[in-house]
């Protein structure tokens, strides 16, 4: 476990420092439709532009970046290592003002649907509210994304907008969602993360709105 540096210890993934050799484990998802589907990147993702991104990382103001660590283990449950799965971050973080927007891509396909997405954003929260002392985290999703929607809403984001039209995507334009949290409500979903040792699950009020709201996409 030695050869990682995780920072935010969660019970499923943890968030450690973003690191060059993690690029060709992205590359294997960088190319693949279901990976990149939501996300504003674009196929075709070449290994040295990615080299490119991370050699310019430490430039970039305003901007932190974290692997998604997940936790393996043997048979017996107990954790023997890590394993890079993707990342996420916060951007355009602002002062005094206080806020940024955050962004999350799991590349690894085989850990969809799993919780380690909603787990990696309460643990970004963690770092927005508690260490950086923002007041306010945005986010926005394509109105097809029902991943990254559902996630966003399991930490306690709420839907604040919508721009119409707003992405070119298959042909045709979608709309771009709009969301945020506050720390008071991240502090209550964090309070019960905590509590239970898994991440929050959406609602079934939740996932009807999801259903509805993804299908007429």
């Amino acid at each position: 476990m030695s050869d990682h540096s995780p920072i935010h210890q969660g019970y499923n993934v943890s968030l450690g420092a973003m690191r060059r050799d993690y690029i060709p484990l992205f590359m294997q998802g960088a190319n693949d439709p279901d990976v990149m589907r939501g996300v504003t990147l674009r196929p075709p993702v070449t290994l040295e532009a990615e080299f490119a991104w991370y050699d310019g990382m430490a430039s970039r103001t305003g901007n932190v970046t974290f692997a998604i660590l997940l936790h393996e283990r043997d048979e017996m449950g107990t954790m023997t290592g890590y394993r890079y799965i993707g990342h996420t971050g916060l951007h355009s973080i602002t002062y005094p003002d206080g806020h940024a927007t955050s962004g999350t891509i799991i590349a690894d396909k085989s850990c969809f649907g799993k919780g380690y997405g909603t787990e990696a954003k309460l643990l970004l929260l963690y770092e927005a509210f508690r260490n950086r002392g923002l007041r306010k985290v945005c986010s926005e999703v394509k109105v097809f994304n029902d991943n990254s929607w559902g996630h966003l809403l399991a930490c306690g984001y709420r839907q604040v907008g919508r721009r119409a039209a707003h992405h070119f995507y298959n042909g045709t334009f979608v709309d771009s969602v709009l969301f945020e949290i506050f720390r008071d409500a991240w502090e209550q979903t964090w309070h019960t993360y905590q509590e239970t040792g898994s991440p929050p699950r959406l609602t079934e009020e939740q996932r009807t709105v999801l259903r509805k709201e993804t299908s007429e996409s």
